[in-house]
């Protein structure tokens, strides 16, 4: 019971609606109910927004913005009370109620600086405001800049025919001037190609474009604070141009002819898909779809009539379609090709008493058909009778014969084949007799070392196989990977010889053959240690002028130059310091060096 005509209710749920109803009491009882008309909602004032951003600034408005508060109290947040106060004022000016989480402040006063607050209201009243940061009231300044977050790794994609449109927006305060090149050009505007500037952005118009617009665009935009520059590409697709010429015959058979051609110089801009492969023969007009799903640049046409002329013809095609077709020259269907010449004369490189290893060098003419492989005969050097040695066709150009009489001279002569058959046999090798290998000469030792140079000196072989040594064939390899690579160009007969012709700080190994009289060739020797092309190792030397070497004065400003020359083998590496840390060239400081001096120069 409550003696007053007011009472406080508590453990109310905030944001339910209540409704509420008074009944009076006396001696005689209670009385009739009052009740509220209106359901009444349990709220609070809500919390203030988190923050109050600044957004934008002009030199007469602020453009404000906020959160929802965290707390509505309970009761929906009907609308945002703004107020604005100036530098050095303790009075707020009212701004606007606002239902928006924005709100632009107008007709500010151009430097000048104001603190901005904002305040949540419901029906239980106002939130405790929040405030921004100062302000000062002035024209923003910001450098251009291009958004292209519309355009995909900068590159616009379109078909041939086709109207484009690149919109890009344009930010910078004062607004950007906008220029536009292709390829480092100015772009030329015309009715088909035109730039359209607006007040957020500019914008490329192409209609009905064609392969020729594709390349890079350049966009320029300038103002008072700085430019910047950025490049798009577009690439225009279209079907592939024809097929690069001429058609080439690479084989031509009896009842087939085996076609190649290049891609086209002109893809249409993406990957060429395939071939189609036509033919007819000259004395018709139709044409005879050979392929239609040709990926390689070469065909093979089958089935083919001998001794009847042929015209080919190929078109490229891509996802968008086919394109024009180069035609072939005419051609027969027959063999085009002879027998090869002759190979090369053989050499003997490998001789023990019963065996011998050849090589050769292929015929000079083909036939026009590849070389199938070799046919080697064999002949004592007293016989007139030449006998085939090889089971089957012999592949490369070496061969090893065995089965060989000790003491006997042999020759050895080449025959080629090819799809037309045996051309002639090359002329027969020098007789060489079947006779063990000799030995191997000792190792070399250099007597002498430049850096151009290697004098070396060696033992001659042991056992000369019992003929008299002839000669030496000296062989150099470069370190760590080279090959071994013949260094004498005429007869070495002493046991002494100077390789020329090496390159300074490279390093080499050498090694000796010996030759005898019989024609036999050792094996051989053991390699040199390593040597390094260079002359005598001399300890660096700087030489300055006297003056250098006291104290300079200079007035402030002064240009000056420190010289010095230097000396060393091998040429020696500089560097400039002051005070330990090392110099480098700047606007003021130029350093110049040669292999054996320097000029530092201070402006």
């Amino acid at each position: 019971n409550c003696q007053k005509c007011s009472h406080r209710i508590i453990n109310l749920t905030e944001g339910c609606e209540y409704y509420f109803r008074v009944m009076a009491e006396n001696e005689y009882g209670i009385g009739e109910p009052a009740e509220t008309s209106d359901p009444i909602r349990a709220s609070e004032a809500p919390s203030p927004p988190e923050r109050l951003h600044i957004m934008d600034i002009t030199k007469h408005t602020v453009s404000l913005a906020w959160p929802k508060p965290i707390h509505d109290g309970g009761s929906k947040i009907t609308g945002y009370v703004l107020e604005a106060q100036k530098k050095n004022s303790e009075n707020w000016m009212s701004l606007a109620t606002v239902k928006t989480l924005d709100y632009v402040a107008k007709n500010l006063n151009e430097n000048e600086e104001y603190t901005f607050r904002v305040m949540a209201v419901n029906a239980a009243g106002r939130s405790d405001p929040r405030e921004s940061r100062p302000v000062l009231v002035k024209e923003q300044t910001m450098l251009p800049e291009f958004d292209l977050r519309g355009i995909y790794q900068k590159l616009v994609i379109a078909k041939a025919g086709d109207n484009i449109k690149v919109d890009i927006p344009v930010l910078g305060r004062p607004k950007p001037t906008v220029t536009w090149k292709k390829e480092d050009q100015p772009l030329k505007q015309t009715q088909r190609i035109n730039v359209e500037n607006t007040a957020n952005s500019t914008i490329l118009n192409i209609n009905e474009c064609v392969r020729n617009d594709s390349g890079k665009f350049t966009l320029t935009a300038k103002n008072i604070i700085g430019e910047v520059s950025d490049i798009i590409t577009l690439q225009v697709h279209d079907l592939p141009g024809p097929p690069k010429g001429p058609i080439k015959f690479d084989e031509i058979s009896s009842d087939y002819i085996l076609l190649a051609w290049e891609p086209p110089e002109n893809d249409g801009g993406v990957p060429i898909n395939n071939y189609i492969v036509e033919m007819r023969e000259t004395n018709s007009t139709t044409w005879v779809e050979l392929a239609a799903t040709v990926i390689r640049t070469t065909f093979k046409a089958p089935h083919l009539t001998t001794g009847t002329e042929y015209q080919f013809r190929v078109k490229a095609q891509n996802r968008y379609g086919t394109g024009p077709a180069i035609s072939s020259e005419a051609v027969i269907a027959a063999y085009p090709f002879k027998v090869p010449g002759p190979p090369g004369t053989p050499q003997v490189i490998a001789v023990s008493k019963d065996s011998m290893t050849i090589t050769w060098n292929d015929p000079i003419s083909d036939g026009g058909s590849p070389i199938y492989g070799y046919h080697i005969e064999r002949k004592e050097r007293n016989s007139i009778l030449w006998q085939t040695v090889n089971k089957s066709l012999v592949v490369g150009t070496t061969f090893k014969s065995a089965g060989l009489t000790d003491g006997i001279a042999y020759e050895f002569r080449v025959v080629a084949e090819n799809m037309a058959g045996k051309g002639k046999p090359s002329k027969p090798s020098d007789p060489v007799y079947a006779l063990d290998p000799i030995d191997p000469p000792g190792k070399p030792v250099a007597l002498n070392i430049t850096r151009n140079s290697v004098t070396l000196t060696w033992t001659r072989p042991e056992y000369d196989g019992g003929f008299k040594i002839t000669g030496y064939t000296v062989e150099k390899r470069d370190l760590p990977s080279g090959r071994w690579l013949k260094a004498n160009f005429s007869n070495v007969i002493e046991t002494v010889f100077t390789v020329s012709g090496l390159n300074e700080g490279d390093t080499y190994e050498f090694r000796i053959v010996a030759r005898n009289a019989a024609g036999s060739i050792s094996k051989p020797s053991e390699p040199t240690d390593e040597i390094i092309c260079r002359d005598d190792i001399e300890e660096p030397r700087i030489m300055v002028d006297a003056k250098f070497k006291s104290v300079l004065l200079l007035k402030a400003g002064e240009t000056f130059k420190l010289e010095a020359d230097v000396r060393g083998q091998p040429p020696p590496t500089m560097v400039w310091t002051k005070e330990e840390i090392e110099l480098e060239d700047t606007g003021k400081l130029e350093i110049k060096m040669t292999d054996f001096s320097t000029a530092l120069i201070h402006k």
